[in-house]
């Protein structure tokens, strides 16, 4: 623990809580008002695949390239299916 850092409230809003948190997502998607994002968290999606979608929108995906940019160390660049 350092003691010279000063603590500081990260959560803006009350209480955390699970609803706290997805209302959080649905009314600001990463500080986006992006209606995307607002109908992706809408949708009656699963789960996981809301998650992964929401990853794939913002570039998040672990891919080799976001692994190497990174610094996460990958064998190869290139592509497994169009060799590229």
């Amino acid at each position: 623990m350092n003691r010279e850092v000063k603590e500081t409230k990260v959560w803006k809003g009350d209480d955390f809580s699970v609803k706290s948190a997805y209302e959080c997502v649905t009314n600001d998607a990463k500080g986006s008002s992006n209606a995307t994002f607002k109908y992706l968290w809408m949708s009656k999606a699963l789960p996981s695949g809301l998650t992964t979608t929401w990853r794939a929108l913002l570039d998040r995906l672990p891919t080799r390239v976001n692994l190497n940019r990174r610094y996460v160390v990958v064998s190869t660049l290139i592509c497994a299916l169009c060799h590229d």
